[in-house]
């Protein structure tokens, strides 16, 4: 079996098809895998999850002189981008984007004001930057990509970095030779803003509004299915010419004299639609308040044909759950098996999202909260002797606060289970963070019914990584007590979350108000990015990190 191909490969290789005139430069930053239940926080049975943390920045050279700190730089807004294969209209030359999200994903896209004038030969600018979070979840099989944030500098060249970047991301977690798992939602919340991951960079760039901006996004999730499904039309096809070579070799005709029975028909599985070739990709998007016809009529159709059986459905993220009853709930409960998924189970709470600020509403206020009652647990009669002296002081750090979580957790999931997921989102569509007066929209990429499994296994890659950061043994599923099936790989050169999280918060600490405050910060962060890597994983770990991209004959 070849062996799968990393993040950093995949990016890197789609960079390399931009026409770049100057150098460009990838950081792949990747935590390692993690328990955690907070991505259901409302549920009395929190399904077992994994999460893993993504920082990923780009870089370029820029070949001319460094603007004094007093002069900002320009670039007059473009019809189109600059690459023919892009679809979203009135990107700006250089992709200058800041598409990002502080309310739950990516919520701003913004265009450079005016063209960015060139540093000196070898300086290098970050340019464009994702964060992201991958949610695991081994007894289903399933995973949620959630684009937390995206955004660019504004100071890079005129290449569409932001978008070729993006939809490669999300391409790379589609793909069945590199998906996490047989099931994965790509989830992300469109609002415009001007900045979020490059501090003061929004004084250089003409912000999208929020109907370009989700365009913007639709036309990237548009781009990265067409790579999955070329992807993988490329790849079967090879393996039947070689599976046809390698059997007719064999045979007394040799390849000249096979037959089509013998070898399939002459059209080759490359004339198959994305349905046929068992890849099972669906997309969704829904622009709150906004019926489906006022939705379909405001961003148009896709600019360049979708590949066949593929098309857009327009309804809310997360109508079916992500783990279904029977593996996220105990043999004990109540619910019928018929009964709808509470939003407890059904919505999950992704960081700074509007979703889970809802949910979190919700919940507050809900009447009769119950106090939690951690003593209630430690009632013990005469015949059970003297308590011993663990028991004399009462419940230990640990149980009260295990049993204060179990009753906040009843308590929520009775105060959710009143509320419809119509109702939620009807009500969604009248929030702040909605109806502000701007576009907003939920864009959804998901893998459903693959007929394709992933082309890799490893569950003891995560198992033994996760557990061995979180201290906990591995042991099968507490719920179902299966084995967990098809969890991701921990990623190449993995890093402890927190180093992910201190990189994180030096970018939101660095200054990209003008040309020279940008190269002089970039210059700061990747410093300090190699040292703190480097001396977690070594000097070889970090070069595991970044890579580079010469610059192109064609820029």
């Amino acid at each position: 079996m070849s062996k799968r191909e990393s993040l950093r490969d995949h990016l890197i290789a789609a960079l390399s098809s931009l026409p770049n005139s100057t150098p460009l430069h990838l950081y792949v930053l990747a935590s390692s895998p993690r328990r955690t239940k907070d991505i259901f926080p409302h549920t009395t049975h929190p399904p077992r999850c994994f999460q893993t943390d993504y920082l990923v920045l780009v870089g370029a050279d820029l070949d001319g002189p460094v603007k004094p700190s007093g002069e900002t730089s320009s670039t007059a807004m473009d019809s189109g981008s600059t690459d023919p294969t892009i679809s979203a209209p009135n990107v700006a030359p250089g992709d200058s984007t800041s598409a990002s999200a502080s309310g739950g994903g990516p919520e701003g896209l913004a265009l450079p004001a005016e063209p960015p004038a060139g540093p000196g030969p070898g300086k290098m600018v970050l340019t464009s930057a994702i964060s992201a979070h991958l949610y695991t979840f081994p007894s289903s099989g399933s995973s949620i990509l959630y684009i937390s944030k995206v955004d660019s500098s504004a100071q890079g060249p005129a290449l569409p970095l932001t978008r070729k970047l993006v939809s490669s991301f999300i391409a790379y977690h589609l793909d069945p030779a590199t998906r996490p798992t047989a099931r994965v939602r790509v989830q992300l919340f469109a609002r415009s803003q001007g900045q979020y991951l490059f501090p003061n960079s929004a004084a250089g760039k003409k912000s999208l509004g929020g109907l370009r901006l989700c365009g913007w996004w639709k036309g990237v999730y548009e781009e990265a299915v067409r790579e999955v499904v070329k992807k993988y039309e490329k790849r079967t096809s090879v393996s039947a010419t070689v599976s046809a070579l390698a059997s007719a070799s064999t045979s007394e005709g040799g390849v000249y004299g096979s037959s089509e029975e013998d070898h399939g028909s002459g059209s080759g599985s490359g004339s198959k639609s994305g349905s046929e070739l068992g890849l099972g990709i669906r997309l969704a998007y829904l622009l709150p308040s906004y019926s489906a016809g006022e939705a379909a009529g405001m961003l148009g159709p896709p600019r360049q044909a979708l590949p066949e059986g593929i098309s857009w459905i327009y309804e809310p993220p997360f109508t079916t759950p992500v783990v279904s009853p029977s593996t996220s709930s105990s043999s004990g409960a109540s619910a019928s098996a018929s009964d709808p998924p509470s939003l407890a189970a059904l919505i999950p709470s992704l960081p700074d999202d509007p979703k889970t600020r809802f949910l979190e509403e919700l919940v507050d206020g809900s009447p009769h909260r119950p106090p939690p009652n951690p003593a209630a647990r430690n009632t013990r009669s005469d015949r059970d002797g003297p308590p011993s002296p663990k028991k004399r002081g009462g419940l230990s750090k640990k149980e009260r606060e295990a049993a204060e979580d179990e009753a906040e957790r009843k308590h929520a999931s009775a105060a959710l289970s009143k509320v419809s997921k119509e109702e939620f989102w009807e009500r969604m569509g009248f929030r702040q963070e909605c109806a502000s007066g701007d576009v907003t929209g939920f864009f959804t990429a998901e893998v459903v019914s693959p007929t394709i499994h992933t082309a890799h296994s490893h569950s003891n890659s995560l198992l033994s990584s996760a557990d061995t950061h979180t201290g906990e043994r591995s042991t099968d599923d507490p719920v179902t007590g299966t084995v967990p099936v098809d969890p991701p790989p921990t990623p190449d050169h993995a890093l402890p979350h927190e180093i992910v999280d201190r990189l994180l918060t030096a970018l939101l600490n660095t200054d990209f108000a003008n040309q020279s405050f940008a190269v002089d910060g970039s210059a700061a962060w990747a410093r300090s990015a190699k040292e703190v890597v480097s001396d977690e994983i070594g000097l070889q770990g970090w070069g595991g990190v970044i890579t580079s991209v010469e610059a192109n004959a064609l820029g």
